[in-house]
């Protein structure tokens, strides 16, 4: 395997200490603190890795050695005929990440799929069921879609009420916008009764590209001309489809960083910062007889091929820890990973 050094330091398998995150407010209603630099620091440590990726599958003669960029290796492909139109490639790869001269390499692995934008017949999505299902409700479906999951829950969220936090950063040339933020956790049957089930803490940050040119509003006359159209007489409804929010982005960005101390109390008069001290961790998310697991990851949702298909990429590094080893762990995460589409195929067709 090919290695790179990345200069991050958040989106690491390290994570995030929970006493770094930024200050959650006080009450829903409470504007948070200046999150901008944050966001935008954690998405410039995404673009390099998902600018290495692929954008097509390998042909048959060279499935077996590294893609012409040199950084990810492909592993193989799946097919999943009954749930999935769409083969899912998958790849690994090395990167060094850390300071100079204290890096350490972590092992990544990459799925990739290009699905027909597609709501109405089986086998795929709709760019408007994607949108809801993973920037809108990424933790809330994760928990119903995959069988691992035994609890799933956002345990505050840095958003707000109105659900958009006014952060905008123009980076090659795209503008980032919609950006949310959220503490969450997850926890994951394994191998129950002979391992223990696993509980992810994470911070999860999504935001969005937009078009360059959002798909206007459907407009309304003015109120005094409606007025007067109803008492004339009464109106139809109109037939034509409604507009969604996500006809006005192109690309969607999921990136999930662990903390791995979330659920580790506070010594008593501890001098430590508590920037989450108004958040409540006691909520479905039951960490006892339980072994803590780390895992980061890059999600991309684009619209490509003039808006006909829509490629779906992942790419995460993952720690179970507890009394597997790494190595083994390492060779499972591509095929587990590729699973996950098919079994949200399958879920989304069903909630038609």
């Amino acid at each position: 395997m090919t290695q790179q050094q990345q200069q991050r330091r958040l989106l690491t398998l390290k994570g995030l200490p929970k006493a770094n995150l930024p200050p959650f407010p006080s009450s829903s209603s409470s504007p948070p603190s200046d999150l901008a630099p944050f966001l935008i620091t954690l998405l410039l440590e995404s673009l390099p890795l998902l600018d290495s990726i692929p954008t097509s599958s390998p042909t048959t003669s060279s499935s077996s050695s590294s893609e012409s960029t040199g950084e990810w290796r492909h592993l193989t492909q799946k097919k999943y005929p009954s749930s999935s139109d769409a083969p899912v490639d998958l790849y690994e790869r090395s990167i060094l990440v850390g300071d100079e001269g204290k890096e350490e390499e972590e092992t990544w692995a990459l799925r990739r799929s290009v699905h027909s934008d597609d709501g109405v017949t089986g086998k795929t999505a709709s760019w408007e069921e994607f949108w809801v299902a993973f920037k809108e409700k990424h933790v809330e479906c994760e928990g119903e879609y995959m069988p691992s999951v035994v609890a799933a829950e956002v345990l505050g969220s840095w958003t707000g009420e109105e659900g958009e936090m006014g952060v905008e950063s123009t980076e090659q040339s795209k503008t980032y916008t919609n950006f949310t933020l959220d503490l969450a956790a997850m926890r994951h049957r394994i191998g129950r009764p002979i391992l223990q089930d696993r509980v992810f803490p994470i911070l999860q940050m999504t935001c969005a590209v937009q078009t360059s040119s959002p798909s206007p509003s459907p407009s309304s006359p003015p109120a005094q001309d409606q007025e007067q159209q109803q008492q004339a007489q009464p109106q139809p409804q109109d037939p034509s489809p409604k507009h969604h929010e996500s006809e006005n982005y192109k690309e969607i960005i999921i990136i999930t960083i662990p903390i791995p101390d979330l659920f580790t109390p506070n010594p008593p008069q501890s001098q430590s910062p508590n920037p989450i001290q108004n958040i409540n961790l006691q909520g479905k998310i039951n960490t006892k007889n339980t072994t803590i697991g780390l895992y980061a990851s890059v999600e991309r949702f684009r619209r490509i091929e003039e808006g006909k298909k829509i490629e779906w990429v992942m790419a995460t590094a993952s720690d179970a820890r507890g009394v597997l080893p790494r190595w083994v762990q390492g060779r499972a995460v591509p095929g587990q990973i590729g699973k996950d589409v098919p079994l949200f195929l399958e879920w989304v067709s069903k909630r038609r």
